[in-house]
C-alpha cells in the first residue's frame, strides 16, 4: 500500500522525466516511490535496491521493468527532494490522503526527505 500511495503522490506532483532528454529508463514518480520504499524499509539505497530485486510484487507495482542501480536512487534523491519538490509532495500527500479536510497545521520535512 505504501508504493501505491507514494507512486500516485509522485505521479500527481512531478513531471514524468527530468528533462526531455532524459534515457526514459525509470519515471521521477518511480524512483520517487522507491526512495518512500528506502525509508520505509529504514535501509539504504543497496538495501532498497536489494528488496525490489527480490519483490517481483512490488516491481511490477511501481511498473519498473528492471531495478533502478543504487546511484540512480541516490542521484534521484539529490533532484527530488529539494525544497521546492518537497513542498508539492506534502501538497499533493495531503489532498490525496486527507482530502475532506481543508488544512494542516504543521507540517515538516528532515533533510532524509
Amino acid at each position: 500500500m505504501v508504493a501505491v500511495v507514494a507512486l500516485r503522490i509522485g505521479e500527481r506532483s512531478l513531471p514524468r522525466y527530468a528533462h526531455r532528454f532524459a534515457p526514459h529508463t525509470f519515471t521521477q514518480p518511480q524512483l520517487f516511490a522507491c526512495l518512500v520504499l528506502k525509508c520505509f524499509f529504514r535501509t539504504d539505497y543497496r538495501g532498497i535496491v536489494a528488496i525490489l530485486h527480490d519483490a517481483p510484487l512490488l516491481r511490477q507495482t511501481l511498473g519498473l521493468s528492471r531495478v533502478p542501480h543504487f546511484t540512480t536512487l541516490q542521484k534521484a534523491a539529490q533532484r527530488l527532494l529539494h525544497f521546492s519538490r518537497v513542498r508539492l509532495l506534502l501538497t499533493a500527500s495531503f489532498q490525496l490522503l486527507m482530502a475532506r479536510r481543508s488544512r494542516v497545521r504543521c507540517a515538516a520535512a528532515d533533510s532524509t526527505g
